[in-house]
């Protein structure tokens, strides 16, 4: 039995009918998405602006209480920022919709240090029309990892644990280059060229 099927909505099997469902589910949420959405998008980013402004205020307060509550306000902010908004944005959600202003995946600007552009790239032509393909996923790992049995093994992967936490700490800075390097994969673009040795 199809998915459509169970869901009351049977049309031909096969992946022809698949695909159908596919397009037609597709359609139907992208028609779904409308003001009330964009007002919810605009209401985290109020709150995003606010737990900055929070964080700000206790980094001048200064001392270990104020700066461990910075701390988190700034992971809870990051997140916000990357996954919340910026993830949602740049996919295009709203990119349909009369009146998106800054909500618009060409105009948005995240305050997230990795290059949008890149991030465009490794996501929208190397992730997903090769979602958890093996060699060709570059979510898988991010290049470094070895994630799926699926993966060649390298001795680094020894140290894998370790080298994930470290980075953990580091992710901020770590980020950048990792979507930088998958950008430039997915592009076929030279590590070494005029453009990233200026």
């Amino acid at each position: 039995m199809t998915l459509a099927a169970r869901a009351g909505t049977a049309q031909s099997a096969g992946p022809t009918g698949l695909a159908d469902e596919i397009r037609a589910l597709y359609a139907r949420a992208k028609a779904a998405v409308g003001e009330d959405d964009l007002a919810h998008i605009r209401n985290v980013t109020a709150y995003g602006r606010a737990i900055d402004a929070r964080r700000r205020e206790l980094l001048r307060e200064g001392g270990p209480r104020a700066i461990r509550r910075a701390t988190a306000l700034e992971m809870m902010y990051r997140l916000m920022q990357f996954s919340e908004l910026g993830h949602n944005i740049v996919h295009g959600s709203y990119d349909h919709l009369p009146g998106n202003g800054e909500y618009h995946s060409d105009r948005y600007e995240w305050d997230f240090n990795v290059d949008v552009d890149h991030w465009k790239t490794m996501h929208h032509v190397g992730h997903h029309p090769n979602t958890n393909i093996v060699g060709k996923d570059h979510d898988l790992g991010y290049s470094i990892f070895r994630g799926s049995a699926g993966q060649d093994w390298y001795g680094h992967h020894l140290g894998q644990v370790a080298l994930i936490s470290a980075l953990a700490a580091a992710a901020p800075a770590a980020a950048p280059f990792f979507l930088a390097n998958i950008a430039r994969k997915v592009s076929g673009d030279p590590f070494f060229s005029a453009y990233t040795l200026r």
